[in-house]
């Protein structure tokens, strides 16, 4: 995104935070019979991702990684970015 080009970190973590409050007062309302997962993606732990990142990501939003079972299937769900990258963090990677 073109902002990021011209924000500073502390400019673009206020935005992240906000972006988390927003998200957590929306899906609030969600009928507790309906689970929500959340998975990082690209715009949230970037192309590139490093351990800062997914940390970032992990304390306001839960794991980047996870498995569970809905209606007989088993579901795993994976941290695609560092997949496709792991060289900002390989110690999460491996």
């Amino acid at each position: 995104a073109s902002w990021k080009k011209v924000m500073t970190g502390w400019e673009r973590s206020l935005i992240f935070e906000q972006q988390v409050k927003d998200f957590k007062r929306v899906w609030s309302r969600l009928d507790s019979d309906i689970a929500l997962v959340c998975l990082c993606g690209n715009h949230d732990v970037g192309n590139r991702p490093t351990k800062a990142s997914i940390e970032r990501w992990t304390s306001s939003l839960g794991d980047d990684y996870l498995s569970f079972w809905v209606n007989g299937t088993f579901n795993i769900a994976l941290n695609n970015c560092l997949f496709s990258n792991p060289s900002g963090a390989p110690e999460m990677f491996q």
